[in-house]
């Protein structure tokens, strides 16, 4: 069998690198770079402004460019504050807000723990009805917990907006009726 030998892939990407650089021309610079812009003539004395800011405190500025623009400059660097006093306000209202910060984690630990009520489990056989209602645009439904236990038959109705809301108001009115006392001796009253 003939055997052609083939080049490498190093040496193929070589060739088509060197291929590509030969037909593709530089790409051309996408903005031109602006002339630096003098502030004034070599050897001619730069004149400063002095300027006063917001908060009283002077500013020595240098003009930048036209005279035209030195005057809206001025009148902005006049309008705020010295950098120093921005500084300064913004570490006072850091400070306030981490001692507000340090107060609220305090109190928050000297108050009692809210206790979290211990709820069992509604008995076997409790069932909850719910139905919409279109007309009054709210859920409306009962809980009945069947005969027996401490409980005896008892049914619960009322009506909430949201499915699950109406649900846990069921059941916090079912926990708050009155336990019956004896509910396992009823027939020896008798």
């Amino acid at each position: 069998m003939n055997e052609v030998k083939r080049p490498s892939f190093r040496e193929a990407a070589k060739r088509g690198a060197e291929a590509n650089r030969q037909t593709k021309p530089a790409a051309p610079p996408l903005k031109p770079t602006p002339a630096p812009v003098k502030t004034a003539e070599v050897g001619a004395a730069v004149e400063s402004v002095t300027i006063t800011a917001a908060c009283g405190h002077t500013i020595t500025a240098v003009p930048a460019g036209k005279a035209a623009f030195e005057k809206a400059r001025a009148a902005k660097l006049a309008d705020l504050p010295y950098p120093d006093c921005i500084r300064k306000a913004q570490q006072e209202w850091e400070a306030a807000e981490q001692e507000a910060a340090r107060l609220r984690r305090e109190e928050k630990a000297a108050r009692e723990p809210r206790p979290k009520p211990r709820l069992g489990r509604l008995p076997h056989g409790a069932n909850f009805n719910v139905a919409w209602n279109a007309e009054s645009g709210a859920w409306s439904g009962s809980l009945t917990v069947p005969q027996g236990g401490i409980y005896n038959a008892s049914v619960t109705t009322g009506e909430d907006s949201a499915v699950f809301a109406l649900l846990t108001k069921l059941d916090r009115a079912y926990r708050k009726l009155p336990a019956e006392e004896g509910a396992g001796a009823i027939g020896a009253a008798e």
